[in-house]
């Protein structure tokens, strides 16, 4: 029965039973642990002792903040060459909200990703996600 089936001893006294790839924890309790004691016993040359493998080192990606302070945006954006196509697109805004835009430009204590005016901005700058998400985590260090 267990000849298509690779077995694994763990320090525990269980076992793992893979067939095709899917491993199947056997405990003391379990029904088939006579049948897997069974099979050990006469073939002992066809266990493996299990070896729990290292996990893979995951990248860790860099936080992307939701808000910068003013400075640390003025500066990412300064560093990425557009701080000057920003104040020119915010002087080219209608009056009727050019002076509110500007305030909050100028004012904010910080500049946070939901703003309506930061929308408008990156609308009229033509970045991505990836782009917004790259000036946020450089701002973040500045």
């Amino acid at each position: 029965m267990w000849q298509d089936f690779q077995i694994f001893s763990r320090e525990d006294g269980t076992f793992v039973v893979t067939h095709n790839g899917m491993p199947y924890h056997v405990t003391l309790t379990d029904p088939l642990i006579d049948s897997v004691l069974d099979y050990v016993t006469q073939n002992p040359d066809k266990v493996t002792p299990e070896i729990i493998p290292e996990p893979e080192p995951v990248e860790e990606l860099p936080r992307v903040p939701m808000k910068v302070t003013p400075r640390q945006a003025r500066l990412a954006l300064l560093e990425a060459g557009l701080l000057d196509t920003v104040e020119s697109i915010l002087k080219a805004m209608p009056e009727e909200v050019r002076r509110a835009a500007w305030i909050e430009w100028e004012f904010a204590s910080e500049i946070d990703r939901i703003n309506p005016l930061f929308f408008i901005l990156v609308q009229q700058l033509g970045l991505t996600e990836e782009d917004i998400d790259n000036l946020f985590i450089k701002a973040a260090i500045l």
